[in-house]
């Protein structure tokens, strides 16, 4: 980061305003007490209307304009350029005040930030979050790629990394990409370090059971819940920084969500694999149901891909007669229909 004196050089500036227009800048701006105020309570404390002000306001502006090639000043805008430049040609207002600010800074050079002629605030609507381009024609590109990351999420329904963004809607400028998405207010990075709608639980996790979505999504395999628990407490975010994932907490909210299926003695997997509910015997009923006739070996392939589970357990569950029955060829049946 450049060392600046960024309030010695506001201050220097302000002091070629008359007293005025100086103490409406530094009131609007927050450059003395800290924090930015409103022309109606400037205007009640200089008993003058709220237009008043703002006249006054623009009127030191318009004043500072003439300062525009000051040796400090220009070595400012130079750096504001090429921060810019280098972050796409634009970047999140609070992010780029963090980034370019030291401590107690950031009013002063979001004053100089407007004081600037290159320099542009933007967004602050519905879809996007203010940001600041130094191109002025940035505004509706921006909102315009923000719209179509929208409508691919909105498409494909899932999250995606930031590689595939930039694949699938074409967009070589990664930089550019990178600060859009930041900018996009709907639109956020998740756990796992991939994008998507700030809706999704996988997103933006709300609890324990969305924590433990995200674990296993990120395992793409089953896990124990004790597992589970562990690769919980290993995420990045609020939610897990905040609260202690316990296994046992865990386990109890796999067994009240849907998403997650028990495969095994505490083992988890997602409904989203294929995995159904059920008991082995429900398992085996499902898979004859709609396959029988089949042979011992092939039911045994067909219920290990549902439930891990030994051999000896399957065969045993096949053995109740009251359920399953054979035909001619020794294949295995069902003995009456099941819902």
């Amino acid at each position: 980061m450049v060392e600046i004196d960024y309030q010695t050089i506001c201050k220097d500036l302000l002091e070629n305003l008359p007293q005025r227009q100086k103490q409406v800048l530094l009131r609007r701006f927050g450059l003395g007490q800290g924090e930015s105020e409103t022309l109606q309570r400037i205007g009640n404390d200089l008993e003058i209307t709220r237009e008043r002000v703002r006249q006054l306001e623009k009127s030191g502006f318009l004043r500072l304009k003439d300062f525009q090639n000051d040796k400090n000043l220009k070595k400012i805008f130079d750096y504001f350029e090429e921060f810019l430049n280098k972050n796409g040609g634009l970047k999140r207002e609070d992010i780029l005040l963090n980034e370019l600010s030291k401590k107690d800074e950031k009013n002063f050079i979001y004053f100089l930030l407007v004081l600037g002629d290159n320099f542009y605030r933007m967004g602050d609507n519905e879809i996007l979050l203010p940001f600041w381009s130094n191109q002025k024609e940035k505004a509706g590109i921006v909102e315009e790629t923000v719209k179509r990351v929208k409508e691919f999420f909105h498409q494909e329904k899932k999250p995606a990394t930031f590689d595939n963004l930039s694949k699938s809607l074409k967009i070589e400028d990664k930089n550019f990409l990178s600060a859009c998405l930041e900018i996009a207010r709907d639109i956020e990075a998740g756990p796992l370090q991939n994008y998507g709608l700030s809706i999704w639980p996988e997103i933006k996790p709300r609890g324990v059971r969305d924590a433990a979505y995200l674990v296993l999504k990120k395992a793409e395999e089953p896990l124990h819940f004790r597992v589970i628990a562990t690769k919980a407490g290993e995420l990045s975010g609020d939610l897990f920084s905040k609260r202690k994932m316990l296994p046992q907490t865990i386990h109890n909210e796999l067994i009240r969500d849907k998403r997650f299926i028990l495969v095994g003695r505490g083992i988890y997997g997602l409904s989203d694999w294929g995995y159904s509910t059920g008991t082995v015997k429900d398992v085996i009923c499902k898979v004859l149901q709609a396959n029988a006739p089949m042979g011992k070996e092939e039911i045994l392939t067909a219920v290990q891909k549902q439930r891990l589970v030994k051999p000896n357990t399957v065969f045993l569950n096949l053995s109740d007669k009251t359920l399953f029955s054979r035909n001619q060829d020794g294949k295995y049946i069902l003995k009456i229909k099941t819902a």
